[in-house]
């Protein structure tokens, strides 16, 4: 998925009030990838990941974080912990 699409369902989500399903959008793809030892995969889908800033879900921001520091992306971690 594309940073654009990504963003944009996520923004839909979230003006829907649908909470959870925003968090899935974003948290599952990252847990599979992890899963499956594909780092290359991972880097393309932080890259398509919306703004720390949209992110409005401390729990939500922490698992962005982990896969993002998973991915060996260690200041992209540090801004979803700001």
């Amino acid at each position: 998925m594309a940073r654009g699409e990504l963003s944009r369902a996520y923004g839909h989500l979230i003006a829907a009030g649908d909470l959870r399903a925003a968090s899935e959008l974003v948290v599952r793809p990252p847990r599979d990838l992890i899963g499956r030892g594909d780092r290359s995969g991972l880097t393309q889908w932080i890259h398509a990941l919306p703004p720390p800033a949209r992110v409005e879900n401390p729990s939500l921001a922490l698992d962005l974080a982990e896969a993002c520091f998973s991915a060996g992306w260690s200041q992209r971690a540090a801004d979803w912990c700001d």
